[in-house]
């Protein structure tokens, strides 16, 4: 896929949902649901690395499904 510049730097739902075209809300499901990892801050507040979440998305796709899709 891409290339990143800092692979375990955390990024917010928002941002992740920009880089993968997705809407906050689907990614928010996905970490519920646990399709994709999150890193959970002492403040409460999710987190998560677009590597892993990268990983996460391309093995569900080839189980044949993205399951906890809102859109």
């Amino acid at each position: 896929m891409t290339e990143h510049k800092h692979p375990f730097r955390l990024v917010t739902a928002s941002e992740l949902a920009r880089h993968f075209a997705y809407s906050p809300r689907t990614i928010h499901a996905w970490a519920k649901t646990g399709v994709i990892p999150l890193v959970q801050m002492p403040n409460g507040r999710r987190r998560y690395r677009i590597p892993e979440v990268e990983a996460a998305l391309l093995g569900t796709e080839q189980a044949g499904s993205r399951t906890g899709c809102l859109e």
